[in-house]
């Protein structure tokens, strides 16, 4: 499993997204199977994979640095 449960509360920003239907009850259901209470939680994790494992925007940000 990629994204284990949630860790203890840490400051969050709020903002609104749009996303299409199905992905949206994609990620519900896999929230569910994989005990994520909240969906929240899968954004951030998913954005922080790609953060991090995206070879461009590292190259990206060591040039801008």
């Amino acid at each position: 499993m990629l994204i284990g449960r949630e860790p203890v509360i840490e400051k969050k920003t709020q903002f609104r997204i749009r996303i299409n239907e199905a992905v949206y009850d994609e990620v519900t259901a896999y929230c569910e199977w994989a005990g994520v209470r909240y969906r929240d939680f899968f954004i951030e994790q998913a954005c922080r994979y790609i953060l991090t494992n995206d070879q461009e925007w590292e190259s990206f940000k060591k040039k801008t640095q």
